[in-house]
């Protein structure tokens, strides 16, 4: 696992999330990204119906740690916990080929039961489609936490982040247009390898960057002093070198300011009425 900032109050009662998704999103970019802010201190375990030697190949080397669990064995859980360590898990219920209400109840409320005793932060991934408006509403009831993310939008706990009115060939220009802000402002926020910041970028904006795209920008940072990297297992981990913050910050929000004076003038030279969507302030891409 790799080793971020172990320090862990696992007296905290822990969060219980429920994602729902859409068939036009990859499942595994979101499982990566709940899995991200790991710590060598945490274990991290997956219950899916989805053959292991797949689910390894979706996380790579990543996490060499993961424990995987057939969505059948899910009551073996227990004996994976231990009240000292702190876990991460994630519910693939999506790998069902269907799903009954009395199974996912029993499940959910069997977890629930766990997270009270244990410290877990659980995540429940379910495919929309699967899910009938009675269905939801019993799940949410489980779940202190609710998202939905499709190709067009985000929906994280009350906070819609739309992108249906936003061409691709638009936000695909603008993120790579802004790729060096947004990489500098995801590792202010946490050590992360090159496959992170490429998940990251695309579950928030679904943007696929190659790696070609990424890793001689990160490469550039790092001759610039901005930035340093370490080995753990066959990753290279990414931070901020020890004094680069405030020019890191300055730089996000130099950029933020350009963007939106550019906003400022299109918008100005344009025109604007009620019916006509506002063009948005580059702000929401690095924060």
């Amino acid at each position: 696992m790799k080793q971020r900032n172990a320090q862990t109050n696992v007296n905290v009662r822990t969060d219980h999330a429920l994602h729902m998704y859409t068939s036009d999103v990859d499942k595994y970019t979101i499982h990566r990204s709940f899995f991200a802010p790991i710590t060598e201190a945490e274990r991290a375990i997956i219950v899916t119906c989805d053959p292991a030697e797949t689910t390894k190949k979706e996380f790579g080397s990543l996490y060499q740690d993961l424990i995987i669990l057939e969505l059948k064995e899910i009551h073996d859980l227990k004996s994976k916990l231990d009240r000292g360590t702190r876990a991460r898990l994630i519910v693939d219920a999506g790998s069902l080929p269907n799903q009954i209400e009395t199974e996912f109840e029993r499940r959910e409320r069997f977890i629930d039961s766990l997270s009270k005793k244990y410290p877990l932060s659980c995540l429940c991934t379910y495919r929309a489609a699967d899910l009938t408006r009675d269905t939801l509403r019993q799940l949410a009831a489980f779940h202190g936490k609710l998202h939905l993310t499709t190709s067009d939008f985000t929906l994280i706990s009350g906070d819609y982040v739309d992108r249906s009115d936003v061409s691709y060939d638009s936000l695909n220009r603008i993120v790579r247009d802004d790729l060096e802000a947004i990489i500098l402002s995801l590792l202010q926020k946490r050590a992360m390898c090159g496959f992170e910041i490429i998940g990251a970028v695309n579950l928030e904006f679904n943007v696929l960057l190659s790696p070609g795209a990424v890793y001689p920008l990160l490469n550039t940072l790092r001759s610039r002093g901005l930035i340093t990297s370490f080995r753990e297992g066959k990753e290279k981990i990414y931070v901020p070198t020890d004094g680069s913050k405030a020019e890191i910050k300055r730089i996000v929000h130099d950029q933020i300011r350009a963007r939106t004076l550019l906003n400022s003038y299109l918008q100005k030279n344009i025109g604007s009425t009620s019916d006509e969507a506002t063009v948005e302030s580059a702000e929401g891409l690095t924060n």
